[in-house]
């Protein structure tokens, strides 16, 4: 009996100690260890896979951190490539990548991210394909979407009378090499009860980041009974609308005294995760708190 006591102490003593702190150990997202040990997640959005390469090209990823980010690396056929051949282009993980040096064929790309305390995330392998030289395309189209089927369900309405009076909507482009515009081509949906709407597509240049100064404008027309589902072609071509770098695709709302004068653009369903989509509102053009989420259907066709 001497020898039971002190073992049943000893054991209500530890079931005690185990009650006592299953309020913190039991509850999920409790760190009693302390400290970042996530890694962070790394997606290259920009080149798209398989895509041809030429003596330059946009680098572009979406990293998801719960630390701030210190830094990326870039590996290209699995060796980390020098930081001066990425230049930033003035939005969050964009880069210019000069790619001049690469030889004809395929090659690898992968980007490293590390957070502050050392934590490291490698995104999935691209494939890119470096053409021989550093002469452009006859031709391009320049697209920040999959191509697949477009999601009805999520339908950016211009103008937009249930939520924020949104006045229009635009897309953040990069075009490598000097060329001439030929086509925005815009994915809209009406419905055969929307009235005629008959919004502007403008080409506007570039500064921090933002829309600055409207270089071409055009009205897409849409016809005005029925139903239209697809693409659109608004035609931009004139001998001097030659662009390159960074660039604003943008659609507003021509003064309507409607609210049924309805149409809508339709999204990615939220295909691509970046900072590319912007919203009018009070006059003003700004980042799309839901861009990032979910661009609208656009893309741009130039010639060289």
């Amino acid at each position: 009996m001497k020898q039971v006591l002190p073992t049943i102490a000893v054991t209500l003593l530890f079931l005690i100690s185990i009650i006592g702190c299953e309020g913190s150990a039991g509850k999920p997202g409790v760190n009693l260890i302390g400290g970042d040990y996530q890694a962070p997640t790394v997606e290259i959005i920009l080149p798209l896979t398989s895509r041809p390469i030429y003596g330059s090209a946009v680098i572009e990823c979406a990293v998801e951190e719960n630390d701030s980010i210190a830094g990326l690396t870039f590996f290209v056929d699995g060796t980390a490539a020098q930081a001066s051949l990425f230049t930033p282009l003035g939005v969050p993980y964009q880069y210019l990548w000069d790619c001049s040096q690469l030889t004809a064929g395929r090659h690898t790309l992968q980007i490293e991210a590390r957070d502050r305390r050392g934590n490291r995330g490698l995104s999935p392998t691209l494939f890119l394909y470096r053409q021989d030289g550093s002469t452009p395309p006859t031709n391009d189209t320049i697209r920040y979407h999959t191509g697949l089927k477009p999601n009805q369900n999520y339908l950016w309405l211009l103008p937009d009378y249930t939520t924020a009076n949104n006045e229009g909507y635009g897309v953040r482009f990069f075009n490598e090499f000097s060329g001439l515009l030929h086509y925005a081509r815009i994915y809209v949906m009406r419905d055969s009860t929307w009235g005629v709407l008959k919004p502007e597509i403008s080409i506007a240049t570039s500064k921090n980041g933002q829309p600055d100064s409207i270089i071409a404008r055009r009205t897409m027309s849409i016809r005005a009974r029925g139903e239209h589902q697809g693409w659109v072609d608004v035609d931009f071509r004139v001998p001097d609308l030659r662009i390159q770098g960074e660039f604003f695709v943008l659609i507003t709302n021509p003064s309507t005294s409607s609210p049924t004068d309805t149409l809508g653009f339709v999204t990615d369903d939220g295909v691509w995760r970046n900072n590319h989509s912007y919203v009018k509102q009070n006059g003003s053009w700004r980042l799309f708190p839901e861009g990032p989420r979910y661009n609208f259907l656009v893309e741009t066709v130039f010639y060289y």
